[in-house]
């Protein structure tokens, strides 16, 4: 859920949640199954994260752990330009959207550094 959401959204997230069940933001939702019709001509076998290279992933770990794009460029020794335009490559080789949807896809996919790099 972003932090935009409305009030009324909230507050129907939170009683799905304390009732057992899970939420999924409606734009978020629609995200994840453009994206599953995107990727459904894939090879099961193919890694998602394949075409990332070990600084995209070095990246996408730290806003999995919570970095902001400043944190990630101090960490680095990046500039803060440079750790944003990373994000949007990343974003396009995935195809997602937002950078939450790249916060998401790291913490569900627990990725690191060696993931799907070579």
């Amino acid at each position: 859920m972003t932090k935009n959401a409305p009030a009324d959204q909230i507050s129907s997230a939170i009683f799905r949640v304390a009732a057992g069940h899970n939420y999924i933001e409606p734009e978020i939702a629609q995200e994840l199954a453009l994206l599953s019709v995107r990727t459904s001509g894939r090879s099961p076998l193919s890694h998602p994260f394949k075409d990332l290279t070990r600084r995209d992933l070095e990246i996408l770990r730290l806003l999995g752990e919570g970095y902001s794009l400043l944190r990630i460029a101090e960490t680095i020794g990046l500039s803060y330009k440079t750790v944003a335009n990373n994000c949007s490559h990343i974003k396009n080789k995935l195809g997602l959207a937002r950078t939450a949807d790249l916060i998401r896809i790291a913490i569900e996919h627990q990725i690191s550094t060696q993931t799907g790099a070579d």
